[in-house]
């Protein structure tokens, strides 16, 4: 009688190739599915000047332009995302009476790098996209799983392989020539 580790343990020249190649196909793979957590960090930002303030400095507008709240340590920091509004008599002034919400900011990018925070505003009420982004990649990975096993049926294996792998790089390229937020996904 077969032992059941007799027929598992076998290991022979082609489960070589084969653990080669999940491999080469896994670490693409592993790359887009961290991707959001390296593309899309938390960056430091705050409400963007009004274009009468472009004089003002960054420290500045932080200081006169923007509220402060009281930090764990009690430090005082600005908002990230509410700003005093212009005073209407003179479009050179704030008004410390109110704030109203950003519609646009401004980052502390030290190393000058483009990340989809910065390009697509993904700040305030728009951070809850980061975390689409990934979701939106499983459900897409879980749809693919699904029409590549359809695929696979129907025209072969090999096919249907040499017409779905390369799909990853096509996906990339677009993504890093994406205009929008929703091209990206």
């Amino acid at each position: 009688m077969t032992n059941v580790d007799d027929v598992v343990t076998g290991f022979g020249p082609w489960h070589y190739c084969i653990v080669v190649f999940v491999l080469l196909r896994g670490f693409p793979s592993a790359y887009f599915a961290m991707s959001p957590t390296f593309m899309a960090p938390t960056l430091d930002h705050w409400c963007a000047r009004p274009n009468s303030l472009t004089n003002w400095t960054t420290e500045q507008w932080k200081t006169y332009g923007i509220p402060q709240e009281a930090g764990g340590d009690g430090a005082l920091t600005p908002k990230h995302c509410m700003m005093h509004p212009l005073a209407e008599e003179n479009g050179n002034e704030v008004s410390n009476a109110s704030t109203i919400a950003c519609s646009s900011w401004e980052y502390d990018l030290e190393d000058n790098a483009h990340y989809l925070t910065n390009q697509f505003n993904l700040v305030c009420n728009r951070v809850w996209l980061r975390a689409a982004s990934q979701s939106f990649y499983m459900a897409g990975n879980l749809i693919g799983c699904l029409i590549s096993c359809h695929v696979s049926d129907w025209y072969g294996r090999k096919t249907a392989m040499g017409f779905l792998i390369p799909l990853p790089l096509v996906a990339g390229l677009i993504m890093s020539f994406s205009t929008s937020f929703l091209m990206y996904n």
